[in-house]
């Protein structure tokens, strides 16, 4: 499972959104984990089997460290939502308000998840041209 590519999408009255083939195409059992950090502009979307691998093995283990607080912001800021027989999936409003998306998002696949942007907020923050990143990339 990679996702990868980058879709534009709209977001209709319920805040659905049509999931794109080549994302659907890497997950197992229909369902997305959305993520929302507080500060970040965009939502980390995960399969729902790889986020419960990665919290349940770095933040809910059982090692004699208090992570309670942090426990508290996973829960609070996590929300799973399951694709509907169209292809479609809800983000949540809070999460739509917190970064700023009213109608059109931009998917992008980042390997192991997907992030959701608003697309305005997109297109800002990614107005360079970042391709020199991948001169040191070897293949």
């Amino acid at each position: 499972m990679f996702f990868s590519g980058e879709y534009e999408r709209t977001l209709d009255a319920k805040n659905r959104v049509a999931m794109p083939p080549k994302l659907k195409d890497c997950l197992t059992d229909g369902t997305v984990m959305l993520f929302s950090r507080p500060k970040e502009p965009f939502i980390r979307a995960y399969q729902a089997e790889e986020w419960e691998k990665m919290v349940d093995g770095h933040y809910f283990k059982d090692d004699g460290v208090d992570r309670t607080v942090l426990q508290r912001e996973i829960g609070r800021n996590s929300e799973k939502s399951e694709i509907d027989g169209q292809g479609r999936f809800t983000i949540p409003q809070k999460f739509c308000k917190r970064i700023g998306i009213n109608r059109d998002v931009v998917m992008i696949g980042v390997g192991r998840r997907f992030e959701i942007w608003a697309k305005e907020v997109y297109l800002e923050e990614n107005d360079d041209d970042n391709s020199s990143i991948l001169d040191e990339l070897i293949l």
